[in-house]
């Protein structure tokens, strides 16, 4: 926190050093946080207990927990925040009031891409555009990967290839992708959806809407037919599926260029 108050669960695990394991509360816990909140408050008039991604309860836990959230003891509150609503168990959420935190806005993520970042106005509208309101994504991409004009060149390559099914510069392409690191590569195939979905938005007449940059319009205009509702669902699951290929420490040069593969399929389609 005294680092900076935008972080997300991945920067928190790098934090741990745990990040080749699956975090998550076990029933002790529960156990002790159903202790702590039968005691008398000393000096407040409330007891509040606070979790962070709630997603992450498992049954057990959640049930065991249930009971205490359904019926709290006089003056106790759960404050439970998340990013996934549709990933919290239903029993947890039945029993919650829910509050929904709206993305930044894009002139206040402009302001402060260019005050903190020292971004241009021009840099900090594309980078706002990209990220669409998410601080996080916007700070992992001028950190991890050398910001998003060097994604937009290793994109328009990479589709290039995979469309032609070039094997050599393919290959090449799943070298490179090894070495950026697993985040970058996150980053990247995060770009790679951001790119594809903008395209449909702009094929099916709101090109007002697309969140294209300057730079990006250019190639978008070649690409986007490639895009279009027979072929978006299985690209949009082939490379979510991908990223979580990697977060599971497969061998990345094999799951990209299975990828590229599968998206030269795509593509003809």
């Amino acid at each position: 926190m005294s680092k900076g108050n935008y972080f997300d669960f991945e920067q928190w695990l790098v934090l741990l050093g745990a990040e080749s394991k699956q975090l998550r509360m076990y029933k002790l816990e529960a156990s002790e946080i159903i202790h702590r909140l039968s005691l008398k408050s000393y000096e407040g008039r409330y007891k509040i207990q606070m979790i962070w991604m709630p997603e992450l309860l498992g049954h057990e836990v959640a049930n065991k927990l249930l009971k205490t959230i359904e019926e709290p003891p006089e003056k106790t509150l759960f404050i439970m925040v998340g990013n996934s609503l549709d990933d919290v168990l239903g029993t947890i959420v039945s029993r919650s009031q829910v509050i929904r935190v709206n993305s930044i806005e894009d002139a206040d993520m402009i302001e402060a891409l260019q005050t903190k970042h020292k971004l241009s106005l021009q840099d900090a509208t594309d980078m706002a555009n990209y990220v669409e309101g998410n601080y996080v994504k916007a700070t992992k991409v001028l950190k991890d990967s050398g910001g998003q004009e060097a994604f937009l060149g290793r994109f328009r390559d990479w589709m290039r290839s995979c469309y032609k099914r070039d094997a050599k510069q393919l290959s090449a392409f799943s070298l490179e992708f090894h070495k950026l690191g697993r985040e970058a590569q996150k980053q990247f195939l995060s770009y790679t959806l951001h790119f594809v979905r903008q395209c449909i938005v702009s094929n099916y007449g709101q090109v007002d809407l697309a969140r294209f940059t300057n730079a990006e319009q250019s190639f978008a205009s070649k690409f986007a037919p490639f895009v279009n509702h027979k072929n978006v669902m299985a690209i949009n699951a082939l490379v979510n599926k991908a990223a979580t290929d990697i977060e599971g420490n497969c061998n990345q040069k094999i799951v990209i260029m299975d990828l590229s593969l599968k998206l030269n399929q795509e593509l003809h389609r």
